[in-house]
């Protein structure tokens, strides 16, 4: 008896020390991405969440936009939030996952109300973006619109407030980020304007590091399970929500 309950302590020590270990042991993988308020708050977010239900934890690092792609290539950082379609060709040590997370519009914004067609048209104007948004890095090269560039998105904003371009190019969800902060710093936003229609959208994809590779398969199940459900769209559609709410909320 004595010895049939000293064995059985020993097997309940090995089974707490081996459930310890398995706890200590989940995977953790490190994604970077822009330090834009999409990134911080909406991507990281539902990658967070799809992560946990494979039982992966991840942590989100803010990067320089080119610098994030870099990393995440390098294996510095183990994957990238969300980038639009095609990243692999360029960064061939990523590896896309086949659903899209969102679909952005790339719009020009101007001090005034006025009719832009399209990508022809924007090049009768002078023009700014961001740094490291390469969609629109794309369309102003094919174009052959010669552009000014900054650094920040907030940046963007003051640079078309303080008159020292005509238009800006941004994705939506970006502009109406940095015109929320803005707008909390009491600067101004009233002049700005959205052209519509878009001058492009496109889909954006999250990618892997080719070493994390073997969450590819569980990682495109839970965001394909999240999108047929509508669990995706509606968190992005809470998202813009309360963006609109704090942009329009008096001073």
């Amino acid at each position: 008896m004595f010895l049939q309950n000293a064995w059985g302590r020993i097997f309940g020590f090995i089974w707490v020390l081996a459930s310890f270990n398995a706890v200590i042991a989940k995977e953790q993988i490190i994604l970077s991405g822009s330090d834009s308020a999409m990134d911080h708050y909406i991507f990281s977010n539902i990658l967070k969440s799809a992560y946990a239900s494979l039982g992966v934890e991840s942590k989100f690092t803010p990067l320089p936009s080119s610098r994030s792609l870099v990393s995440a290539n390098s294996g510095l950082t183990h994957g990238e939030i969300a980038r639009i379609q095609g990243m692999n060709k360029k960064y061939a040590n990523l590896v896309q996952v086949p659903i899209a997370i969102m679909t952005s519009g790339i719009y020009a914004l101007s001090l005034h109300k006025r009719a832009i067609i399209g990508w022809e048209g924007v090049s009768t104007q002078k023009v700014a973006y961001r740094r490291g948004i390469q969609i629109i890095k794309n369309e102003l090269d094919k174009h052959h619109i010669q552009s000014d560039v900054v650094n920040k998105d907030r940046e963007l904003m003051l640079f078309l407030l303080r008159k020292r371009t005509d238009l800006i190019l941004q994705d939506k969800g970006l502009a109406i980020s940095s015109m929320t902060q803005l707008k909390v710093e009491g600067i101004d936003i009233s002049d700005i304007h959205f052209l519509v229609p878009p001058l492009i959208e496109v889909n954006l994809y999250h990618y892997l590091n080719n070493q994390h590779q073997h969450l590819l398969a569980g990682i495109t199940k839970v965001l394909s399970d999240m999108k047929r459900s509508g669990e995706l769209d509606k968190k992005i559609k809470d998202y813009f929500e309360q963006l609109m709410q704090n942009l329009n909320a008096p001073n």
